[in-house]
């Protein structure tokens, strides 16, 4: 199906046989980087060198890995209709995210840095000795992101479903599996290989 522009030239609605093509082979990129990735590093890596790097890594790497967990389609397709509707009044909140990094640099990375911690929880159970609380954050982040990843999940498939012509509901659907098979399949299998590494290095160290 096709409707005509302005201009009287005949705009597609759909993907064709290319485009499918193109889009199939950009999934099953991302999932075989993935795939390859933990099958390589099956059984050599800790829990820890997965997660910091054993803390070595350069500033690139960290740079490019925090801007791509900021970046999503609330910020690829939110930021520009806010703009474009309202102004440019929504770019006095980089005031406040300026500052709030600032905070963070200083005061909350060098905590944690020095108190060797992966995450806000490890800080809440050393620092009050409550699993009440711990209980209350982890809620807390659940139940956050439970609606977060909603929002972040509908933008990618409504553009997907504008380009295909599929319906947003089965859009939503698709979306919503292959970010769960990548994270269930992927991510699992790659932590089991960090729990062997882990257990194999903690057999070494008790022999030696």
């Amino acid at each position: 199906m096709s409707t005509s522009a302005s201009g009287g030239a005949t705009v597609g609605t759909g993907f064709t046989a290319v485009d499918y093509a193109i889009f199939i082979t950009m999934l099953a990129a991302s999932l075989g980087i993935g795939m390859y990735s933990a099958v390589r590093s099956r059984g050599q890596e800790s829990a820890l060198n997965y997660l910091l790097r054993n803390r070595v890594m350069p500033p690139i790497p960290v740079v490019f890995s925090v801007v791509g967990g900021i970046i999503s389609s609330g910020s690829l397709l939110g930021n520009p209709t806010e703009v474009y509707f309202h102004g440019t009044q929504v770019v006095v909140n980089q005031v406040g995210i300026f500052l709030g990094f600032i905070v963070i640099h200083q005061l909350i990375l060098p905590t944690f840095y020095r108190l060797r911690l992966v995450s806000v929880n490890q800080y809440l159970v050393l620092r009050y000795k409550s699993s009440t609380i711990h209980k209350m954050a982890t809620l807390c982040q659940v139940g956050h992101h439970l609606f977060y990843m909603g929002v972040i999940l509908y933008g990618p498939a409504l553009t997907l479903a504008t380009a295909t012509g599929l319906a947003p509901s089965a859009s939503v659907v698709l979306m919503g599996l292959v970010c769960t098979f990548y994270m269930t399949v992927v991510s699992n299998y790659q932590n089991n290989n960090n729990e062997e590494g882990v257990e194999k290095h903690d057999s070494e160290t008790k022999m030696q």
